[in-house]
């Protein structure tokens, strides 16, 4: 049995198959100089593509895989009754060598596999049980609490919170909803004694407890956060997360993303929270709180799957739908107490809708930014294979002054838009 403790998964093969870990798992028999190959992919689906089927992967696949051969011909096509599954059998030639294989795409989202296996034409039929055997064994570990280098927040699966809003979580989390459009907390242990988390709140201080006027979010993080947030004290601002939001400041919104040091039930922690606030006729607000945080030692470890959970949290359309008649009726309700109160409740409703508007309409491109930054990677745009690559943080700004050293000299960074219509490729592997 192979184990990979790095990337926490494990298989059997042959003992002179080599296994490569890059854009997708790779297992190659050496004595055939990797012409004979197994490939897996585990996917997390979010945003754009939590939804996104089988079939609209493999057509995907498909156009992308013809281009790089000079015959490709899909002769066979299986799919399950639920659509989750399709398998597709492939002959192409590749390097001058003929060769076959069969691909499977499992779809249950949010998550998705990619997998198959290919050798020569002639010898598929002798090869596929061994192959077959190899793709089967295959099994993605949780990480270990004992192991350092790891998160020890556990395996996530998706749980319904209430009749309008489901997510990802590990076992034993808890999670505090919110009324209506609100939003929601999820962290380990008890609210009063946690330690790691999810904040997706919405719409504080627009009516009850109202802030000064001029409440920037650098300010509500310095002084009034800890109010809303009683377990938090000693809170610093580190600096402002490398992040677009230009989407989120339409219309003038006040918007940072912030990454914030502070001391959680006197626990040394880092936060990283994007935030709105804007000014009423009298007073400030926040339109959103949006963030992760963990302690000082596990904030790096943990920073994936909380942005896993984070990415995860799904409101129903009805509930929005719901959301919005609510807020309608209430304020209708508040023009009886005279114009100023109207007109001060009709311009806090506005904000209210329009930062759920906004989220609705740019979260996806957001969110994608949002989690390079955290992870400290970054994507370019390839115009002249059309292709979008995964890079370092620091990449582009290397290669902006050096574009004469590679073979691709009209990269550039992406546009909102962008990020949510190509899956990227591995820049390592495809970066000339």
């Amino acid at each position: 049995m192979f184990t990979d403790k790095i990337n926490y998964f494990s298989l059997s093969k042959p003992d002179n198959w080599n296994v490569n870990v890059g854009e997708f798992i790779t297992i190659e028999d050496a004595s055939d100089n990797g012409i004979t190959n197994v490939r897996i992919q585990p996917i997390h689906l979010s945003g754009k593509f939590r939804y996104i089927s089988a079939r609209d992967i493999a057509n995907y696949l498909i156009g992308k895989e013809k281009q790089k051969y000079t015959r490709f011909e899909l002769f066979n096509v299986k799919e399950s009754e639920d659509k989750k599954i399709i398998e597709l059998e492939i002959e192409f030639k590749e390097n001058g060598v003929d060769k076959k294989g069969v691909y499977t795409i499992f779809v249950n989202s949010p998550y998705a596999m990619l997998s198959g296996y290919e050798t020569r034409s002639d010898k598929f039929d002798e090869k596929k049980q061994l192959l077959n055997t190899i793709l089967l064994s295959y099994q993605q570990n949780t990480p270990s609490t004992t192991e350092g280098s790891g998160s020890n927040i556990g395996e996530l699966s998706e749980r319904n919170l209430d009749k309008s809003v489901k997510m990802l979580l590990p076992d034993r989390w808890n999670t505090v909803v919110f009324p209506g459009c609100s939003g929601l907390i999820a962290f380990d242990g008890e609210l009063s004694n946690n330690k790691k988390g999810v904040v997706f709140m919405n719409g504080l201080h627009q009516s009850i407890e109202p802030l000064p006027s001029g409440v920037t979010p650098e300010a509500y993080v310095t002084t009034y956060m800890k109010n809303d947030f009683k377990t938090m004290s000693d809170i610093k601002i580190l600096h402002y997360e490398d992040i677009d939001l230009s989407a989120l400041r339409a219309g003038g919104a006040n918007v940072q993303a912030i990454r914030i040091s502070f001391k959680n039930n006197g626990i040394p922690s880092i936060g990283s929270f994007t935030i709105n606030t804007y000014g009423t006729a009298y007073s400030s607000a926040v339109g959103y709180i949006w963030g992760i945080f963990s302690t000082e030692n596990e904030i790096y470890a943990d920073a994936l799957p909380l942005l896993k959970m984070f990415n995860s949290i799904d409101y129903s359309e009805s509930t929005l739908t719901e959301c919005r008649n609510v807020l309608s009726n209430s304020w209708k309700n508040a023009n009886e107490i005279g114009d100023s109160i109207r007109e001060s409740g009709e311009q806090s409703r506005s904000e209210n809708l329009r930062s759920w508007q906004e989220r609705q309409k740019n979260n996806d491109a957001f969110l994608d930014k949002f989690s390079d930054a955290i992870l400290d990677r970054d994507k370019v745009y390839n115009p002249d294979k059309d292709e979008v690559y995964e890079v370092d943080a620091n990449f582009y700004q290397y290669y902006d002054i050096h574009r004469e050293k590679f073979e691709y000299q009209n990269m550039r960074e992406l546009t909102q838009e962008e990020r949510l219509n190509y899956i990227p490729l591995n820049g390592d592997l495809n970066i000339k």
